[in-house]
């Protein structure tokens, strides 16, 4: 399908990002670059960041109670609901964006690393040529190579590490820090944007420096006089002078607060602050988030000897300079001289490519099984096999239930518009309807859908039209693997008669 056939169809692509911490909205019509929305009501606080918080966009206009109330989609199963793996999305705006200044090729091998507010995912790609394109149409396809990673190790992870580290601090009575979050969103609120600020530049220039995090005055009173007694005295006294803005070293202790003990209501500027050491910074904050981020990405970089010729990062965690440098080094080993690219805009870079495949399906092409799908069926019963036998009163085999009949393997290369297809047979005179019970494991030597792992998706049911003999009736099953879905399809071969599904095409860990 060439560029511009789906805009001139509908008029409109838009394009949604529903992420952990912000989400973002996106618009392609006739011109080629879609539009990122960023004037989003009560969102001073968050410019110039493409997105608002999520609670936010989640709320629905007046009047609307549910996804067709909004008048977006006619229904959640309308064939114009099209669904996008971030990676791959931010993948197509990234290769658009950076082909002209990468002199990226066919063949090439693209490493994406999306990291966001609430997980870390990571694709590998080849770059193929569209054979079909047009004048209108993108000159390449998106083939994933290998099966790609999904942790949870976003930033909000190294928030609310940040988060506990202070709680442990402070001195309050237990669940004091959670009290006093409930009561006080705003202040809460204004405590994660100042630690916002210090986490977004941390480690720039690879300078890894000491910070400092105002704290609200309804939590500095919530302290016992003991606690800021203490932290105010000698210690802090010590941390303030080696805190300035070029400190030239850290006092003994790895944090202390300084502030007024004045029960008065005092203006920002007085507010006091908590310092941090940047040891404290990276073994109790940064650390554990980066690990998991890179535990994640060494699988995908060991694929076919640990080649990658671009590696790209996208998401609005990819801006902390802290994080970036890290990944350097564990991406170097694959990048030789070159660098981590990104983008100007990395938190956009998702919704952009989100809009750009809404206008253009072929711009992915074919992508790892992250899991092993099939449909549960009965079997020839052999000795040791799990379940009870049954004897069928058609053809007098002894079966057993609870079989695994897998039609794609993890780790399998599934193009796009790929289906594949078995055939079964009723086991029971008579039989007026058949279930398809569809599930999926991460483990492809499983053969028995009773097993640890399965996990049971979806189940179709298929009436069967008179008559209804003793004889067999024949069934097909399909797979069909779109972009971000699997339709499944059941027919009765002898009336012809189909029901059919679809499916997440679920990504795996």
């Amino acid at each position: 399908m060439a560029s511009g056939t789906r805009i001139q169809q509908h008029g409109l692509i838009v394009a949604y990002d529903f992420g952990t911490s912000y989400s973002g909205v996106a618009a392609k019509a006739l011109s080629p670059d879609p539009l990122v929305l960023t004037d989003f009501p009560y969102q001073a606080a968050y410019s110039p960041y493409p997105k608002m918080p999520t609670l936010s966009l989640y709320q629905l206009p007046p009047g609307g109670s549910d996804p067709e109330g909004t008048g977006i989609i006619p229904s959640p199963q309308s064939q114009q609901l099209e669904l996008l793996h971030e990676p791959e999305a931010a993948a197509i705006a990234m290769v658009r964006e950076l082909k002209p200044y990468l002199s990226l090729k066919h063949g090439d091998t693209v490493l994406v690393i999306d990291l966001g507010g609430g997980t870390a995912d990571i694709t590998l790609h080849e770059l193929v040529p569209n054979l079909d394109a047009d004048g209108g149409g993108a000159p390449y396809h998106l083939k994933e190579v290998a099966c790609r990673r999904a942790e949870l190790a976003g930033s909000t992870f190294v928030d609310d590490r940040f988060e506990a580290w202070l709680e442990g601090r402070l001195g309050l009575e237990p669940d004091g820090f959670g009290a006093w979050k409930a009561s006080s969103p705003r202040d809460r609120l204004k405590l994660m944007r100042a630690w916002e600020e210090q986490k977004r530049i941390f480690g720039e220039g690879w300078e890894l420096r000491d910070c400092k995090v105002q704290l609200p005055d309804t939590l500095w009173k919530l302290l016992p006089a003991h606690t800021r007694r203490d932290l105010s005295s000698a210690s802090a006294s010590r941390a303030a002078a080696a805190c300035t803005d070029d400190p030239p070293g850290w006092c003994d202790a790895d944090y202390a607060v300084v502030g007024d003990d004045d029960e008065e209501e005092s203006g920002d500027d007085d507010e006091p602050y908590v310092y941090i050491k940047a040891d404290t910074m990276v073994e109790e904050m940064f650390e554990p988030v980066v690990d998991t981020i890179a535990w994640a990405l060494r699988p995908v970089l060991a694929w076919d000897g640990g080649r990658a010729d671009w590696v790209l990062a996208s998401g609005g965690f990819s801006a902390s300079p802290y994080v970036m440098q890290r990944l350097r080094e564990e991406v170097a080993c694959v990048l030789a001289d070159k660098d981590i690219v990104t983008v100007p805009n990395p938190g956009a870079a998702v919704l952009k490519g989100a809009a750009l495949f809404g206008d253009n399906l072929q711009l992915v092409a074919a992508r790892i099984s992250t899991l092993a799908y099939g449909v549960e069926m009965s079997c020839k019963y052999r000795r040791g096999m799990p379940g009870k036998p049954f004897i069928s009163n058609i053809t007098g085999a002894r079966l057993v239930d609870h079989c695994f009949q897998q039609f794609v393997k993890r780790d399998h290369l599934v193009v796009v518009d790929e289906t594949v297809e078995h055939t079964f047979s009723t086991t029971r005179q008579y039989q007026d309807s058949v279930t398809f019970n569809l599930f999926c494991t991460t483990d492809n030597s499983q053969r028995y859908t009773s097993q640890p792992g399965m996990r049971r998706l979806a189940s179709l049911v298929l009436d069967l039209p008179p008559p209804h003999g003793p004889h067999e009736r024949h069934l097909q099953a399909s797979f069909r693997f779109g972009t971000a879905e699997i339709q499944v399809t059941a027919v009765d071969t002898e009336s012809g008669k189909s029901v059919t599904t679809s499916l997440e095409f679920v990504a795996g860990v």
